[in-house]
């Protein structure tokens, strides 16, 4: 199955109806395990833990507000040729036992499973992606209500997250307010 239809079902219906003009959930039942071979907690805690994630492609953000970097990273050793600050996983889950959203970007440059489903999305979109991960405590929330510049497709892969998406034109007007669990996909279309 191409990545495009384990996302939206009918890729005819979703270019129809939904890509560039409205959000589109496909909720788990429809879609359950469907993201389970692309990351899961493990592995995202692995890469954080473990692999040294670069300062670059972490960051950290509680109650609509970026962290500095310093609060979850350490400066490099007096040998490192390098001047980047390195991820500190205990700085980082102190941080998330505060409440703080944890978002690895450009997770398809380094992780193979996201690199072949994102390069299959860009042919079948004729756009270039990016793949970031938001890992949220539970009863947390990362991000103010806001408008992104770019189209969004939201892989839950583990757990649920309260999703509320407006109309782009009248922000009173809640278009999908849903507990999105784990399987589901949601499109939401810039703006």
């Amino acid at each position: 199955m191409q990545s495009l239809e384990r996302c939206v079902g009918d890729v005819g219906t979703f270019f129809e109806k939904h890509w560039n003009r409205a959000p589109l959930l496909r909720a788990a039942p429809d879609n359950d395990g469907a993201f389970d071979d692309l990351a899961s907690i493990d592995d995202l805690d692995h890469m954080v833990a473990s692999v040294g994630v670069h300062a670059s492609n972490l960051r950290m953000v509680a109650r609509g507000r970026t962290l500095p970097v310093a609060a979850y990273t350490v400066p490099p050793g007096n040998k490192s040729r390098s001047s980047e600050r390195l991820v500190s996983g205990p700085l980082v889950y102190e941080r998330f036992e505060d409440g703080a959203t944890i978002v690895l970007e450009s997770l398809h440059r380094y992780w193979s499973h996201l690199t072949d489903f994102c390069r299959d999305l860009e042919l079948s979109l004729g756009h270039r992606l990016q793949v970031n991960a938001y890992i949220t405590p539970p009863g947390s929330q990362g991000f103010d209500v806001h408008r992104d510049t770019h189209d969004v497709f939201v892989l839950q892969v583990s757990g649920s997250k309260h999703w509320i998406v407006y109309d782009r034109d009248d922000p009173e007007l809640a278009l999908i307010d849903e507990e999105i669990e784990s399987g589901s996909a949601l499109y939401i279309p810039k703006g």
